[in-house]
């Protein structure tokens, strides 16, 4: 691994850790105050519809942006990319204030569809929770696309410092306000901290003249990539639904199953962040930019190391936190509001995730890869049939398992989506070979080796704490990774780290 991804890697790395350290003492915060009850479920709810919006625009102008950012960049001059950026900034802008004022008026409505289970004082509370967070889709969406300016140059520190912004807000005003706020603190606190790391980002690209504050609808470059993302942004509304569709089946059951799958996603996506959100982007940048310019065997390479590298991460993180996820769970989180009973439901929802964070998590690079290369359309297709798959391993797994059902659904789902995924990029750049899979078997045993391990010596000496079980682990699996089963790129790390 060279420098040019190393350095930006560990960078990132870093300040994701600080992010997810501070999100992760909210939702410690969080579940003492408001544990598993119909206030978090009713909070779960409404933040569901923002985010919804949110992913679909980013799953398509967010996509698309970097790579048509880098290309206009690239083959035409500095000052078509400033048009270009302000042009797509203020196109957005107005297209989500437009939606907002619609979400905010009709706000109980929309809950009425997308939580049917629910009664009228959680609809209520739901509502009033909704109306403070549709305004965070601008900036969640905007954020992105600022950001999206500093990795096409490399410069990775500024967007990963604004993202621990909202943690620290919400961690202050939660505990400050919550008493007589109640659950709506926390919506009020992700408004204030979305819109505080988007005028940072701001700040510092109007500083470096990235904005001339120049808009132009008949943007040619702006048109392509309308033309590129309306696909994603048309599919997304479908493919996306799947969180919608999870909140539409919980709402039927038994208290709380938003909340442990709330909980779950959560956790779920802050996991992502530490451990393969740094990889994914750094990765795409350069993937992008080698496909610009037909560089196929950089881009091969670059595809290759990427998966290897998120292979090498998920794969022993799973299976390490199938050993120790209950006592982890009560370890941080059993206290005040949140009881055993909530534990032992969002252990378990969150073990049956971890199939999607395995498949998300390549997905980073792999799904991601139908951006660059503009095969937006087979994205959306594929997208569509995720969630049809979604839809029926719910009814399939709820009916036995409950709101578990779900987590498993989503485990099955994603891995589908990378299986076709993988076999349509497959094509392009040939990526799936006899070294690519034996390099995954190589991954798989040297993770599951220590897995055994540790299972027997919990079963032989009644080990359980979660510290020294966790060492043990890594330390086993940094052996079987780097000196008996090494890949290209642990051998790298080994020589770095003995010099």
């Amino acid at each position: 691994m060279s420098d040019k991804i190393l350095k930006p890697t560990i960078q990132v790395t870093i300040f994701s850790f600080i992010g997810i350290g501070l999100g992760f003492a909210n939702q410690i915060i969080l579940a003492y105050y408001f544990g598993s009850g119909a206030e978090r479920d009713a909070y779960f709810a409404a933040s569901t519809i923002p985010l919804y919006i949110s992913s679909v625009f980013l799953g398509s102008i967010g996509a698309v942006f970097l790579s048509s950012y880098i290309n206009v960049k690239t083959q035409q001059s500095e000052i078509d990319a400033k048009i270009f950026l302000n042009s797509v900034i203020n196109s957005t802008a107005v297209i989500l204030g437009v939606i907002t004022v619609l979400g905010i008026i009709f706000s109980k409505q929309i809950l009425r569809l997308s939580v049917p289970g629910f009664n009228e004082a959680e609809l209520n509370i739901a509502s009033e929770n909704l109306r403070i967070l549709f305004p965070t889709i601008i900036f969640i969406v905007l954020l992105s696309v600022l950001g999206s300016v500093y990795q096409s140059v490399h410069h990775f520190l500024i967007p990963a410092i604004e993202g621990v912004i909202t943690p620290i807000l919400s961690l202050i005003v939660v505990v400050v306000a919550n008493k007589w706020m109640g659950i709506r603190s926390l919506s009020w606190a992700t408004l204030w901290g979305n819109l505080l790391s988007f005028l940072f980002l701001l700040g510092f690209l109007i500083r470096r003249k990235q904005l001339i504050f120049k808009w132009s609808l008949n943007n040619k470059h702006l048109k392509v990539m309308l033309i590129s993302a309306l696909p994603l942004l048309f599919a997304g509304f479908i493919y996306r639904f799947s969180s919608v569709w999870e909140r539409v089946v919980a709402s039927k059951l038994p208290q709380g199953s938003i909340s442990y799958l709330g909980y779950g996603n959560q956790l779920l996506a802050a996991m992502a962040v530490v451990t393969t959100g740094g990889i994914s982007t750094i990765f795409f940048p350069l993937l992008s930019k080698a496909w610009s310019e037909g560089n196929m065997i950089a881009l091969k390479n670059y595809f290759s190391q990427g998966i290897r590298i998120l292979l090498c991460i998920t794969i022993p993180v799973t299976l390490l936190f199938l050993v120790v996820r209950m006592p982890v769970i009560a370890l941080f989180f059993e206290r005040g509001k949140f009881d055993h009973t909530s534990t032992i439901g969002v252990s378990n929802t969150l073990a049956f995730m971890m199939g999607a964070f395995i498949f998300q998590s390549l997905g980073g690079i792999i799904v991601r890869a139908f951006y660059f290369m503009n095969m937006t359309v087979k994205l959306s297709i594929i997208s569509a049939i995720e969630v049809f798959l979604y839809v029926v391993f719910s009814f399939i797994f709820c009916k036995y398992y409950s709101y578990a059902g779900l987590a498993i659904a989503l485990s099955l789902s994603a891995m589908c989506n990378v299986l076709m995924s993988s076999y349509f990029i497959n094509k392009k750049i040939k990526f799936l070979n006899k070294k690519l899979a034996g390099d995954f078997f190589r991954v798989l045993f040297a993770s599951f080796v220590p897995y055994l391990a540790i299972v027997c010596i919990q079963r032989f000496t009644g080990l359980e704490n979660i510290f020294a079980i966790g060492l043990l682990y890594l330390l086993f699996y940094a052996i079987m990774i780097l000196f008996i089963l090494p890949l290209e790129e642990t051998v790298i790390i080994r020589k770095k780290f003995l010099k």
